[in-house]
């Protein structure tokens, strides 16, 4: 690794060019420590079931125990609070990473805060109800007659005379409130806010690290205006109380969530007009009985089916075409299914196995919500024996409409699905996905560049692999194999051959290969020194800012502003509009633009400029007031950076602290570089199908992101100290290159 001290580098000239060089020296070491190493000493498999049967080899990567503790409160939770590693030493790393997978510890304070949060305990046809989705609103109105339906179309002689297009936006607007209905901004405000209050204040850190971690690898977004109403309880109900559960699990409840049944456009997958449904051969089967008894049923079937017939057409014929709709099968959720929630992108399937499975899939859809759902709804509550007889498969929110599945025959990468199945293919073809090995590699890949490096070691994702694959997906052990394997620890690697640095190619993606990786030779110079996957992974935006609110053991009072601050350095929550989620690499991150935007928000942070936040930076010190500048870098630098070698950190910091007017400068290259763009997706979400009445309906009164929610907690002084410079000080270190690593 580079261990250059600054004083040999081109002396800076300005502050853009210091800052440029001094975020590039740091970034140095972070590029030669992600590449894959060779080999391991840890047994090809372990199994860890019980505490005490595992010990973390932290000796062998020469750290002490407050430093492994340390480390841990960095990969495992959101960082470390004052008093955290000592509490960590003191009961032990493994008991309490033991303690960490189990996640029960008690948090009264944070559930006592949360209960302000009304919306949180919404069960999803009662938040459908209350903060409908634009399109709805738009769709009942014209049923109702408020608006006509020539409206959608903005070309109408009173629409091209209005100034923005959209003559009824004021009567929908007051239509809307007259139905009760409340604006979603309320409801995604306390959903930010929540994912705040949980990142920062609960005991069960871990938990709260999967649980973003599984929610972006099962990325819903709320850009989509069908799914957003369901995020809340999608990671409520169908991700946190999985995430350290089975893989099978997880996966089985984000299929069957409705957040994920709209935004992947399952909910809308049909058999083709003309197919045998599985309804179909149930009711075939009655209408051939024989004598009396065959005549009346086909008298009643025939009857129902007319009748039903002409309550649709009744429907649809009050929409406009563009709202009406599609049939069809949609492979939207099929293809992700394999290529991002599974398999991987190389796991072996075709376009062919991705048209079957989405077959497979037709009818997985949502119980009907909403006033219009009422018939339906009732249908299907008040005779649940007969819809049971035709194929109907209630679960919650779950709906298997029998009467639109595809129950023809069909095959899925060699496995064979007779005809006449229902939702049994589904859960079937989930059972599949969930124990193939290429899903084992692929997900603990994923896992093991979350937790351990960009690049993970070859070796640990076999062991891991193993472990997946014995275990039937048991993500408990998968974690403790992780944790406790060398690689995860830092223990120097051999490296016997060049080593291979992957790298996300950007641009144009072909269909067959839409996330592909080069090969980039290190030079043998480099390749022939031991690697280390200590402290290689830089903080997501999220992270970033919920570490330094933890490290200053700051309390949120109101959210609004550090979720704007999220946002305006490149992370804006639950609204990374591809299905990939959001990336898990250096690269998507750190530019010199996006550590200034990081750098601006430390300052602004410690010099109490965030609106919503307490803390207290000379208590962190036990009010011992530094006695010099440097007195003061060094102190707080291993306060907000527990057991961490900070020599390089303080060398490279001492001249940035020396100019007087550093925030004023770097208030000002921050504001010249603007926001931070989020991250380019891997591959852009092509496959989801455009709503036209989506634009139409998504100003209707609808605001920021960053809606604050109202608390009865009264908002204190933010900074109790003499005076600013050491706040100044406080900025510059959770602004460093230093703190953007975990």
């Amino acid at each position: 690794m580079d261990t250059r001290p600054i004083s040999t580098l081109t002396p800076f000239r300005t502050l853009g060019q210091r800052l440029k060089q001094c975020l590039t020296l740091c970034l140095l070491p972070l590029c030669a420590s992600i590449v894959l190493t060779a080999s391991s000493s840890n047994p090809p498999h372990v199994t860890l079931q019980q505490e005490g049967a595992y010990t973390f080899p932290y000796k062998k990567a020469g750290l002490t125990e407050r430093q492994a503790a340390a480390y841990l409160l960095d990969r495992f939770a959101f960082g470390a609070r004052p008093g955290d590693v000592d509490a960590v030493v003191q009961k032990g790393l493994e008991r309490w990473f033991e303690e960490q997978l189990q996640g029960t510890l008690p948090e009264p304070e944070l559930n006592n805060r949360l209960s302000a949060l009304s919306t949180l305990s919404m069960a999803n046809e009662e938040i459908v109800k209350t903060f409908p989705n634009p399109g709805f609103v738009l769709r009942q109105a014209i049923q109702d007659g408020v608006i006509g339906s020539d409206a959608v179309k903005g070309n109408n002689a009173q629409g091209a005379n209005n100034a923005d297009g959209k003559p009824y936006r004021a009567e929908l607007l007051k239509y809307a409130k007259s139905k009760g209905y409340r604006l979603k901004r309320e409801l995604h405000g306390e959903m930010y806010a929540e994912k705040l209050f949980r990142a920062v204040q609960s005991p069960n850190q871990l938990r709260e690290v999967l649980t973003d971690f599984w929610f972006n690898h099962f990325n819903v977004s709320i850009t989509d205006n069908q799914a957003d109403q369901y995020v809340m309880t999608y990671e409520r109900d169908a991700i946190r109380p999985n995430v350290t559960g089975t893989f099978r699990a997880l996966l089985g409840a984000t299929a069957k969530h409705p957040a994920m049944l709209a935004y992947l456009d399952n909910a809308q997958s049909t058999a083709p007009d003309g197919t045998p449904t599985t309804t179909s051969l149930v009711l075939d089967t009655m209408r051939n009985a024989n004598g009396l008894r065959g005549a009346v049923q086909r008298r009643v079937i025939d009857s129902g089916l007319a009748k039903t017939a002409r309550q649709r057409d009744s429907l649809l014929e009050k929409l406009p075409s563009e709202l009406q709709p599609r049939k069809g099968i949609n492979e939207n959720y099929a293809r992700e299914l394999m290529e991002l929630h599974t398999l991987g992108v190389d796991g072996g399937y075709s376009q062919k196995d991705v048209t079957e499975a989405a077959r497979v899939l037709t009818g997985w859809t949502i119980f009907p919500m909403g006033p219009n759902a009422n018939r339906l709804r009732d249908r299907l509550t008040e005779r649940p024996e007969r819809s049971k007889m035709l194929g109907f498969v209630r679960e919650g929110d779950f709906l298997f409409r029998a009467d639109v599945h595809d129950a023809t025959p069909k095959t899925v990468m060699g496995e064979v699905f007779p005809a006449g199945g229902g939702k049994d293919e589904g859960e079937r073809l989930l059972d599949m996905l969930a124990k193939h090995p290429a899903t084992a590699k692929f997900i603990c890949g994923k896992i093991a560049t979350r937790f351990v490096a960009d690049a993970p070691p070859e070796t640990l994702l076999k062991r891991m692999s193993t472990t997946f694959l014995d275990r039937n997906g048991d993500i408990k052990e998968v974690l403790r194999v992780l944790a406790a394997s060398d690689e995860f620890w830092g223990v120097e690697q051999p490296v016997s051959q060049p080593a291979i640095v992957p790298s996300v190619q950007t641009g144009k993606q072909t269909k067959k290969s839409k996330i592909q990786a080069t090969n980039k030779q290190i030079p043998a110079a480099q390749a022939t020194k031991p690697q280390t996957n200590l402290r290689s992974k830089i903080k997501s935006p999220f992270e970033l800012a919920v570490s330094a609110l933890r490290a200053m053991n700051a309390d949120v009072v109101r959210p609004r502003e550090v979720l704007e601050w999220i946002r305006k350095i490149g992370q804006p929550l639950y609204a990374y509009q591809a299905p990939t989620g959001f990336p898990d690499r250096a690269e998507a991150w750190i530019n010199t633009g996006a550590l200034l935007g990081r750098m601006n928000f430390g300052v602004n942070l410690a010099l109490g400029s965030i609106g919503g936040v307490k803390f207290d930076l000379a208590a962190l010190n036990s009010n011992h007031e530094p006695q010099s500048l440097d007195d003061a870098l060094e102190t707080y630098a291993r306060l907000l950076m527990p057991e961490r070698n900070i020599s390089e950190t303080l060398r490279l910091l001492k001249p940035v602290l020396a100019d007087p007017a550093f925030t004023e400068k770097i208030n000002a290259e921050a504001q010249k570089a603007g926001e931070m763009p989020q991250p380019a997706p891997m591959r852009p979400n092509e496959r989801k199908t455009t709503r036209e009445a989506e634009p139409i309906m998504a100003d209707l009164g609808e605001e920021s992101q960053t809606y604050d929610v109202p608390y009865k907690a009264k908002l204190e002084k933010s900074i109790a100290l003499s005076g600013s410079a050491l706040a100044q000080v406080v900025g510059i270190i959770l602004g460093s290159p230093e703190f953007q690593r975990r």
